[in-house]
């Protein structure tokens, strides 16, 4: 499926979860992997609506991402910012609340067409039902399903756009 908006493609990508620890920080290094791999040069980052400024990836993130491949060396946490939201292309989310919680926040960003939640974004879910559950404080499987939820959300993310 196509996205739902017919625009170039971004220059800058911001994925957004809740403490950015677990499932935004894997959206932003699965999108700088298949970024790379395809040649193409975006600017990709994450941040959380609650985050804890410089706070690490979670321990299980962390496995996920070392078992895929994905380079997390120098990750920290980043509480969303009002510049990052002004500046970036596309904001993507986890979930539908994440979209809402951004309008409440910042109420006079102009939103329209670049605020998604993720799957829904690539055609993956219908509205309001694509969320990615949190894995915080979960197992390791927990946080392998909601990795391959964002691992096929942002590879569908990259081909598409």
């Amino acid at each position: 499926m196509s996205s739902p908006v017919a625009s170039p493609k971004p220059r800058s990508l911001l994925f957004i979860c809740t403490g950015n620890t677990c499932r935004s920080p894997l959206a932003e290094l699965y999108a700088r992997k298949f970024l790379a791999e395809a040649g193409r040069e975006v600017e990709v980052a994450s941040a959380g609506l609650y985050a804890q400024e410089g706070a690490p990836m979670s321990v299980n993130s962390t496995l996920v991402a070392a078992q895929e491949g994905l380079d997390y060396s120098g990750f920290s946490s980043t509480l969303v910012s009002r510049q990052q939201l002004e500046q970036a292309d596309l904001i993507l989310t986890m979930t539908k609340a994440h979209v809402e919680l951004l309008q409440q926040r910042f109420p006079d960003l102009p939103w329209q067409g670049k605020l998604h939640p993720l799957k829904e974004y690539v055609g993956l879910a219908a509205p309001g039902s694509g969320d990615i559950s949190d894995p915080y404080g979960g197992t390791v499987a927990q946080y392998w399903a909601a990795a391959w939820e964002i691992k096929e959300a942002v590879r569908a993310l990259i081909k598409e756009n």
